[in-house]
């Protein structure tokens, strides 16, 4: 079974962040302009 986990990463000024998901797991990202999710998604990239 596929397995993505990330553990207290941090990017600039923001995190730190930690998820994990496991399968055919979905995840989804909400927040407000500037909270950082493209920068989450540039750092796991």
């Amino acid at each position: 079974m596929s397995r993505l986990e990330i553990h207290n990463i941090t990017f600039r000024d923001h995190g730190p962040y930690s998820l994990e998901i496991v399968g055919r797991e979905c995840l989804g990202l909400q927040g407000a302009s500037g909270s950082g999710k493209t920068l989450l998604l540039r750092a796991i990239a």
